[in-house]
Formats: structure tokens, sequence, C-alpha cells
């Protein structure tokens, strides 16, 4: 099974466990995915999936991830999940490509409703 989508379903700690890795190493293929996710074209986006990863569960310490929900892939990782700096992502992708998302997918965690709106 791919790791980043193991981290996507879990947290780091608990995929570098499993499959024998460090979280260093879990944190290096996140990283890798990111660099791939630096060529896909925003415009196409249509549906935009906003979820959370745990680095560590129970520590409250997060990554965001934003995902486009047409193609499954993640599209951006934000080093946290504050709001101001999800926000700052999508300000920086533009009003054209913002208004071209007809579907967001959130959790029902009240600043991402707020965020969406």
């Amino acid at each position: 099974m791919d790791i980043v989508q193991q981290v996507l379903d879990s947290n780091i700690r608990s995929v570098a466990e499993r499959n024998g890795l460090s979280d260093e190493e879990v944190e290096s293929m996140l990283k890798k995915q990111v660099s791939q996710i630096l060529s896909i074209n925003l415009s196409q986006i249509k549906k935009l999936g906003i979820d959370e990863i745990a680095l560590v569960k129970g520590q409250g310490n997060y990554l965001a991830v934003l995902v486009d929900l047409d193609t499954h892939k993640p599209i951006e990782m934000v080093p946290s999940r504050r709001i101001e700096d999800i926000r700052e992502v999508l300000v920086n992708w533009g009003v054209e490509v913002l208004n071209k998302i007809e579907e967001v997918s959130i959790d029902l965690w009240l600043p991402y409703k707020n965020l969406v709106e």
C-alpha cells in the first residue's frame, strides 16, 4: 500500500511503526509527494477536499491536506491546519481557480465550514 495513502488514513508515527520506518523517513516521503504536486494544473480542480493528517495521534500536531476529489490526489500539504494558513494557500491559487471549484468536502470541524463559506 502507498505510504502517503496510509498517512492520509492514519498518522505518521503509526505508519512508520507499521512499515519499519522512522518518522523522518515517512515525512521525507510526504515531502517527495509535495514536490510532485507542484506540477498539478490547479485550473482543472472542480471538487476540493480539505482534511488533516496527524503527525502523531493525540499530540495536536497536524498537516492540512488539500485533495482533488476527481483524481483522489493531494494538491497541497499545508504545514498546519490553522485556517489562516489554509486560507493563505487558497488565496494564492487566485480567484480564477477558486471560482471553478464547484464542490468542497470537509469534516464537521467548524473552522473548515467557516473557511469554505
